[in-house]
Order: structure tokens, then C-alpha cells, then sequence
């Protein structure tokens, strides 16, 4: 049965960009009437509403862009399901998205391809040049948005510069927003094409073994991947570190000035691919879930809201993996599961609050021995995450080879009666 997975998280995008349209519409008309009539009457402290209305923006904008990612890959999911030969499978556009650099080339290689797609089609060839230019626009101003945010950052020109800056974010959300219409419009319309092929086709019975799949494994190795690849940045970082601390005549053969904020801006990059495909492999494995066990209790869109949303994920996240290692537990075979993956949860919560707080004593005192045990506690954290990660896998591996073979059983016993 065709199904189109991608429409709620597409409508729950448009919402955080009409959020976000609202915020800077509304940052737009404080600075311009601060400037137009500095004497007017306007709230207690002009730059700190400013700057209050400039971090929600950051925030929801944030949030916008994981929920991007994953309607992308959601999108590609449903296009490789009803057209079958589509050239970019989910995975592919998920590193297309969130790898730097590579992303400068893959968000038009994907939009590109899907325009193209629309464009083979006669009932959506009309969106392709929207969706194109939409595309090009996208560039032209997120280029010029980025000029002005460095240029505002080393050199403050004044109010005006804002003002421009704002108008020029507006637009850049509207392109996104009439591209998101113009391409969930066409996937809709190739969906409802498809879907009238298949009724009009005859009903061919499918067994139920063809029909159980596990989507989380493939997100799971790409997760597991970046995994070791942010312990062995961090490794090399807490190496560096001791070495010029305690060594501080050794000679290093690498210029100390740049290393460090390099070897940071490399970890923060990781760590936010990292954050993204996890909740993409949550979202994929709590779907696993639902078809192995039809009345498990969270839904793949629950995950995401857990872990998505602040404050409430402190919460969240403790229930999704606490769920997860209940459910592992009511089974034999995956038993011993449950208290190793309790104990990562809870080590877990345990690293993260350490880790904040050596945060914010690093920030305070900058202190070389304090960024030490900072980056020590980020590696276990991150080990933490690693076995989690394996024993969750290993336990839904288990319960799916598990269903699998009583499908198996059942169909011979079908077959012999």
C-alpha cells in the first residue's frame, strides 16, 4: 500500500518557517520604527527585545533545518517507494544535507534531481522551472545573507545594515517556503498518479515476509561511523592538550595558535551531524519497532517531538530509551539487553551534566587542566552513546531475525497443510 511519509513532517516545517517569517517580520518593525522615531514608545530595553526576538530566531532556525533534513529524507524514502528507479536513495541525500562542504554542491544536486523527476512527468513539468529558480534564488541570497552576518560580526555599519539584513533573511525563507510548496505539490501529484496505477492493477497477494524490512540498520552504521570518527578528533585533541601542558618544551611539528580551534570547529561539526542522524535513526527504528510489535507505544513522530523539543527532552529522552529497553526486556532473547542499556542512560544523563558543567568552568576560567577533563568526559559520553547505540541494534537485530523466522515457519506450515 502506498503511503506518502513525508507530508506531516513537510506541514510541520511550513509551520516553523511561518514561525520564523512571523519573528523576523516582527524584529523588522521594532528596528525600523527604533529608527525612523528613536522617541517613540517601545519596550524597556530596545537591543536586549532585539537581541531576545534574534536568539529565538536562531533557535527556531536550528530546529527548522533537522526538520528539513529529515522531510528530505522522508521525501526520498517516498519517491524511491512509488517510482522505484529514483537515482538518490535517503541515505545519500541525508550526507548530500549535512556533510560540510560536500553540501554546497549536494543541496542543489538534490533539488536539481528532484525538479528533474517532476519534470519527466507531464502532470508536474509546470513546477520544474519554479523549483529551479527557487533554487538559484536560494544561493544568490543565502550568499548575500552570509556577506551581511560577517560583515555586521567585524564591522558594525549601523541600524540600517540590520534592517537590510532582516529583509533579506525574510526573502531567503519565503524562497524555501515556495519551494517547499512547489515540491511537496509535485511528489503529491506523482504520488496520487502512482497510487490510481496500482488500484487500477490487479491485487497480487504479498507475503509477509517480503513486507518486514529493518530501515534503521543502514542509519545505524552511518551513525556508528561518525561515532568513532568524533572519538578520534576528541582523542587527538585530549593527546595534544597533555602533551603541551606537560611537555610545553616538546617540539611540535603543527602551529599550536590554530590547532585547537580547528580541531573544535571539527568536533562541533561532527557533533551536529551526529545529533541529526541520531534522530533520523530513531525516528527509522521506532518505525522497526511499530511493525515488529504493532501496540509498541511511541510512534516514530513522538521520538522526534522527545528528543527535538527543549526542556521536554530531558524527559524525552529518558522515556524513548527506557521504552526501548522495557520492550527488549518482555523478550528471552534480548533479556540481557535491558540492564546494560538502563546503565547507558543513566551514565549517560550522569557525563552530560558533568560535561555542562565543565562548560561553563572552562568559559569562566580557561583554564588548561579544566579543558582537559572537558574533553575526557566528552569522550566517555561518547563511548556511552557507542555501546547504547550497539546494544539497542543488536537487541531490535535480534527481535526482527526472531520475527522473521516465525514468519518463515508459519509460511511452511502453510504450504504443507
Amino acid at each position: 500500500m502506498l503511503l506518502l511519509r513525508s507530508t506531516l513532517t513537510g506541514k510541520i516545517l511550513k509551520s516553523f518557517l511561518y514561525l520564523i517569517l512571523a519573528i523576523l517580520l516582527i524584529k523588522l518593525v521594532i528596528t525600523v520604527i527604533f529608527v525612523i522615531s528613536p522617541s517613540n514608545y517601545l519596550p524597556a530595553n530596545v537591543k536586549m527585545t532585539l537581541f531576545l526576538l534574534q536568539i529565538t530566531y536562531y533557535l527556531s532556525a536550528i530546529i527548522m533545518g533537522i526538520i528539513y533534513v529529515i522531510w528530505m529524507y522522508k521525501l526520498h524514502n517516498d519517491l524511491r517507494t512509488f517510482t522505484g528507479n529514483y537515482p538518490i536513495s535517503a541515505d545519500l541525500s541525508l550526507l548530500y544535507l549535512i556533510v560540510p562542504f560536500l553540501s554546497f554542491y549536494g543541496i542543489a544536486k538534490v533539488h536539481n534531481t528532484l525538479a528533474k523527476k517532476l519534470g519527466e512527468t507531464s502532470l508536474t513539468a509546470h513546477l520544474q522551472k519554479p523549483i529551479i529558480l527557487c533554487l538559484i534564488l536560494w544561493y544568490v541570497f543565502h550568499f548575500f545573507t552570509s556577506f551581511l552576518t560577517i560583515s555586521i560580526d567585524k564591522l558594525f555599519y549601523g541600524w540600517g545594515i540590520l534592517i537590510i539584513q532582516d529583509i533579506s533573511f525574510i526573502i531567503l525563507h519565503v524562497i524555501i517556503l515556495l519551494g517547499l510548496n512547489y515540491i511537496s505539490r509535485g511528489v503529491k501529484t506523482l504520488f496520487g498518479s502512482s497510487k490510481n496505477d496500482v488500484d487500477s492493477q490487479p491485487v497480487v497477494p504479498t507475503h509477509k515476509k517480503d513486507v518486514i524490512t529493518l530501515r534503521s540498520i543502514p542509519t545505524g552504521n552511518i551513525l556508528k561511523t561518525f561515532l568513532y570518527l568524533i572519538l578520534a578528533v576528541v582523542f587527538i585533541k585530549v593527546s595534544f592538550l597533555i602533551t603541551v601542558t606537560f611537555l610545553p618544551n616538546m617540539y611540535l611539528p603543527v602551529n599550536q595558535s590554530w590547532t585547537i580551534p580547528t580541531l573544535d570547529i571539527a568536533c562541533l561539526f561532527l557533533a551536529l551531524i551526529i545529533g541529526i542522524v541520531y534522530m533520523i535513526w530513531i525516528y527509522k527504528l521506532h518505525n522497526d519497532l511499530r511493525v515488529l510489535k504493532d501496540d509498541y507505544p511511541i510512534s516514530a513522530e513522538f521520538s522526534l517531538i522527545s528528543l527535538i523539543i527543549p526542556i521536554f527532552n530531558l524527559y524525552g529522552i529518558a522515556k524513548i530509551h527506557y521504552t526501548i529497553a522495557k520492550t527488549l526486556g518482555e523478550k528471552s532473547l534480548t533479556a540481557h539487553l535491558q540492564q546494560p542499556i538502563v546503565n547507558c542512560i543513566i551514565l549517560w544523563y550522569i557525563f552530560n551534566f558533568f560535561t555542562t558543567v565543565l562548560v561553563i568552568a572552562n568559559a569562566i576560567s580557561h583554564n588548561w587542566r579544566v579543558f582537559i577533563f572537558l574533553n575526557l568526559s566528552l569522550i566517555i559520553l561518547h563511548v556511552i552513546i557507542l555501546l547504547g547505540l550497539n546494544y539497542i541494534s543488536r537487541g531490535v537485530k535480534t527481535l526482527f531475525d526472531s520475527s522473521k523466522n516465525n514468519v518463515d515457519d508459519q509460511h511452511t506450515a502453510q504450504l504443507t497443510q
